[in-house]
């Protein structure tokens, strides 16, 4: 049985050498793992975290290009950077995953309750954290499979100036600046990033080039006076971005083909948190109030076609006390409400009305313990949401570290169970003449665990495997054929999908200026097929995998770095034309290669430089959608501060 490898596998990480390795992990701080912010080796979750060194070696435009190299994680792209672009966590859907940014979710501003990766670029980010599994115990319906975190600048780093430019393949223009000013209580940081991209043909035929371009204007601004225990943080986030995209050939191909196509979007944030600190650190009270706006518009040979529009409202307060004892103990008490409004627009026809305006309010409430000392962690938590259109949901999470030979091999647990409620979409039905909505739909429930093991060996190695088990039932088939309607519906699946799989990662530091990283996720997902059987999911590939080799000579002022993507086939489904049923049909493995590389020829000027699919690959994520070819691009940085 795979679950009985997987378990001899772990045993055997533990036991690789007998001497104890000299060096520990790195302090590195998580805010998603936990309420309260905690450290990775504290932690029993599964949880990855890019530095910002990491993220402008990878030089990668996208948040979606960046998370490729995480374990468990499946990216599927419909083709250019810019283009629908989907997460899969542990084999979950992708509207199962919380993405937040600072701590404010977004994944639930947008009709398909999906994170909107296509949107989000890297420049002014300083790390980001991906958390696996059932997450729902901490933050809700959105966490079903994961949460991912995405942490800007800090206002109270120093002062500091950043600006670059890049050019190259595919009409590719972009520059990002970012600035850091203020000093004592008052800090703020103000960044801004913009790109265009002639793109590339994403059909299979024809050759017109499909593509993007975006805008951002990000700001922070803290006042911390050191005297006082009160802390202020204002945010705002605005983006605006366009897309282009093909039509599909419904009578003869069932593909994608040219057309006159976009998709307009414009996204805004804006989040105010004060904080409130007693003198001895002892208890801690959080306000935090947030707005979460977006637009999307689609427009069909230059004439208005439908929009989607969500806004989005939430308030929490969040209270932490440090219990007394010997023994490190917390409890944290928060409850939010969220209110969210929905709003279609499309042009009426014989074959129904698109027009519509919804409403959804949800209230929440979580306690979360945690107790430990040196050697150990253990973290449990109860989260209790009453929505206004479904009944209430009560889901869990606890996690345990266990640490060994002063930090150097931890053992990791955690459970937990999530919750999904149905998207907007799936209820009162878009495209009026395609596909109906049900609002009859139930929520997605999901029950998870894993168990892995670290170990460092010696100074040089560090090795990791995580062995995942996970179910969801009431899953929501967006792709139900309705015969009496004759359009397409969404219904929740009798029986379970179930998932499993192995998370493996090595570090080993080759020789002072060689680094090699490589990591190794197979997942197992099958579904119901509604024969009684079941059928592995799709765009879940079974084996996937990423190694990253960095040359960083510390006498010399450049490094150059390799990073090669592996994706095993995967099934995606294809229509054919009427009266033709769906099929599953398979998608080619590939391999991606980029390589990467930077010269630092000034105390303040760096150039930079990268080659994107360096093999040349022909290899699609989504049924037809082409993706882009070799490209090569160059780009000049100047940094002063931090």
């Amino acid at each position: 049985m795979l679950q009985n490898r997987c378990l001899v596998f772990l045993f055997l990480c533990l036991g690789v050498v007998a001497a104890e390795p000299d060096e520990v992990y790195t302090e590195t701080v998580t805010v998603t793992a936990s309420r309260t912010p905690v450290l990775v080796e504290e932690t029993g979750s599964s949880v990855t975290v890019i530095d910002r060194e990491e993220i402008e070696r990878r030089q990668s435009i996208f948040v979606g290009d960046l998370l490729r190299a995480v374990p468990g994680v499946a990216i599927s792209r419909a083709g250019n950077g810019g283009s629908l672009t989907q997460i899969r966590v542990r084999g979950g859907e992708a509207n199962h995953v919380l993405l937040s940014i600072d701590g404010v979710s977004i994944s639930d501003a947008f009709a398909g309750d999906e994170v909107p990766l296509e949107l989000l670029t890297v420049f002014d980010l300083d790390r980001v954290e991906v958390l696996r599994g059932p997450q729902s115990g901490l933050w809700g319906g959105d966490a079903a499979a994961g949460v991912i975190n995405l942490v800007t600048r800090d206002p109270g780093a120093a002062a500091g100036r950043a600006l670059q430019f890049e050019t190259g393949s595919f009409g590719l223009l972009r520059g990002a600046g970012q600035i850091g000013l203020g000093d004592g209580a008052h800090r703020a940081t103000f960044s801004g990033s913009f790109h265009d991209m002639d793109g590339t043909n994403v059909s299979r035929t024809g050759n017109e080039d499909d593509g993007s371009s975006s805008g951002l204007a990000h700001a922070r601004y803290r006042f911390a006076p050191e005297s006082s225990p009160f802390v202020l943080e204002l945010g705002g986030r605005f983006i605006d971005t366009e897309s282009e995209f093909d039509g599909v050939d419904f009578v003869v191909t069932g593909l994608p083909t040219d057309a006159d196509r976009r998709t307009e979007t414009s996204l805004s944030i804006l989040n105010a948190r004060g904080a409130w600190t007693r003198d001895d650190s002892s208890w801690r009270h959080e306000l935090n109030v947030s707005r979460v706006s977006s637009d999307t518009e689609t427009v069909v040979d230059a004439s208005f076609d439908s929009s989607t529009a969500v806004d989005k409202n939430f308030v929490s307060w969040q209270s932490t006390v440090a219990l007394p004892g010997t023994l490190n103990q917390r409890l944290t008490f928060a409850v939010d409400h969220e209110s969210r409004e929905f709003e279609q627009r499309g042009i009426a026809s014989f074959f129904g009305d698109p027009n519509q305006s919804q409403k959804l309010d949800a209230d929440g409430g979580v306690i979360e313990y945690h107790l430990g000392q040196d050697q150990w962690d253990w973290a449990a938590s109860v989260r209790h949401d009453r929505h206004s259109d479904f009944d209430d949901a009560t889901t869990f999470r606890t996690s345990f570290a266990r640490r060994w030979h002063d930090g150097a091999t931890r053992l990791h647990v955690s459970a937990g169970t999530g919750h999904k409620p149905p998207t907007f979409g799936d209820r009162f039905g878009f495209f009026a003449d395609t596909f109906i909505g049900n609002p009859n739909l139930q929520p997605e429930e999901s029950s998870g665990w894993d168990v892995g093991v670290d170990r460092r060996l010696g100074k040089r190695y560090r090795v990791g495997a995580t062995y995942f088990r996970e179910r969801v039932t009431n899953e929501i088939n967006g792709f139900f054929f309705d015969a009496t309607a004759g359009a397409f519906t969404a219904v929740n699946e009798d029986g379970d999908s179930d998932r499993q799989g192995v998370e493996v990662s090595v570090i080993a530091q080759l020789s002072p200026p060689v680094q090699l990283a490589t990591t190794y996720t197979y997942t197992d997902a099958r579904e119901p097929n509604g024969l009684g059987g079941e059928a592995i999911e799709l765009r879940r590939p079974r084996h996937s995998g990423n190694l990253q080799l960095h040359y960083n000579p510390s006498r010399l002022p450049f490094d150059v770095a390799i990073n090669a993507s592996f994706v095993d086939t995967q099934r995606d489904i294809f229509f054919p034309p009427f009266p033709a049923p769906p099929e599953r049909v398979p998608l080619d493995s590939y391999v991606l290669l980029d390589i990467t590389g930077r010269y630092q020829f000034h105390d303040n000027y760096e150039l930079f430089a990268r080659i994107e699919n360096a093999l040349d690959e022909e290899y699609e994520d989504v049924i037809g959608f082409a993706t882009p070819e070799l490209g090569a691009f160059v780009g000049l940085r100047f940094r002063s501060g931090r």
